[in-house]
C-alpha cells in the first residue's frame, strides 16, 4: 500500500520525499491494530451463521499485516484461516485467488463469497464458480450484484 500511497501523494504535487515520508506515516497508521474496528453486526452474524454450520474463511487483497488485524479485531475464533493477496501474491479477481481460499476451506457442500466490491469479490467469485453475495451499506444505486443486501445480519436470509 506505501507505494500506492506515494504515487498518489505525488499526483497532488507534493515532492517525491515528501511523499515517501507520508506514504510511510500513512501505512504505519494504516496497519496500526488500534484504528481497526469491526461494523456492529459482523460478530453476531459470523457467529450466527457458525452455529448454523456455516464455516468462514477470510479472503482479502490486504497487507501482509492482515492476520495480526484479524487477532486483534477477536475473529480468531469465528473464523478459520485469513487468505491475504499480500501473501499469496493474488489480487482478486483473479481466479488464483479464489483456489487459495477453496484449497483453505476444503471439500465443501456449498461456498459462497460474501463482500463488498462488485467487481473484486462479486465478480472475482462468480468468474471462479462460486455464488456470491454483495454488501452494499452505503445504498449506492450504482451497485448491482443478483444477490444484494444491506447488512451482515441479511447474509443469513439468502443462505
Amino acid at each position: 500500500i506505501e507505494p500506492v500511497l506515494v504515487r498518489a501523494y505525488e499526483g497532488v504535487g507534493l515532492a517525491p520525499d515528501r511523499a515517501v515520508v507520508l506514504g510511510r506515516l500513512a501505512r504505519k497508521r494504516y496497519v496500526d491494530v488500534r484504528y481497526w474496528e469491526l461494523f456492529h453486526d459482523t460478530v453476531p452474524a459470523l457467529s450466527d451463521l457458525r452455529d448454523r454450520g456455516w464455516r468462514h474463511v477470510i479472503l482479502s487483497n490486504h497487507v501482509p499485516e492482515l492476520e495480526a488485524i484479524v487477532a486483534h479485531l477477536g475473529l480468531g475464533g469465528i473464523t478459520e484461516a485469513t487468505i491475504n493477496s499480500a501473501k499469496t501474491g493474488y489480487e482478486k479477481p483473479h481466479p488464483e485467488a479464489f483456489a487459495h481460499a477453496r484449497r483453505a476451506v476444503g471439500e465443501v457442500n456449498e461456498l459462497w463469497m460474501v463482500g463488498d466490491n462488485v467487481v473484486a469479490d462479486v465478480a472475482g467469485a462468480e468468474a471462479a464458480g462460486i455464488p456470491a453475495i454483495l454488501i452494499d451499506r452505503g445504498n449506492r444505486s450504482d451497485v448491482t450484484a443478483e444477490r444484494t443486501v444491506r447488512s451482515l445480519t441479511e447474509v443469513g436470509d439468502l443462505l
